[in-house]
């Protein structure tokens, strides 16, 4: 995976070097990738709009953005199964955990400290 300022995520496949995919439409500057445990799904967290995003790997498309609440998603964690990601971030002094359904980003659990 390379992200890249340009607005795409190009997908390379280790083995071969060859390039498999390209994810356009990416808002913001990617900082941090994660796959997700079954290797469906990409997440992609951006400095700007600070918030994160799930994509379909196989189809390269953008399924759902996962907001930060003004204070930007800072950490990321997939669920075992795939089927859920939860999301950290830092509101002022306050921290949010959200807990989002993959693939269609709704909004599961929160809690606030």
């Amino acid at each position: 995976m390379a992200p890249e300022e340009s607005s795409t995520i190009k997908i390379w496949e280790a083995a071969s070097g060859r390039n498999v995919g390209v994810l356009e439409g990416i808002e913001g500057r990617v900082i941090s990738l994660s796959w997700s445990p079954d290797g469906k799904y990409l997440a992609s967290k951006a400095i700007y709009p600070y918030a994160a995003f799930i994509w379909d790997v196989r189809h390269q498309r953008r399924l759902a953005a996962l907001a930060g609440e003004g204070g930007g998603v800072s950490h990321l964690h997939w669920r075992p199964d795939g089927k859920a990601i939860a999301s950290g971030s830092r509101l002022r002094k306050d921290v949010r955990l959200a807990v989002w359904s993959v693939p269609d980003g709704k909004l599961l659990a929160e809690m606030e400290h």
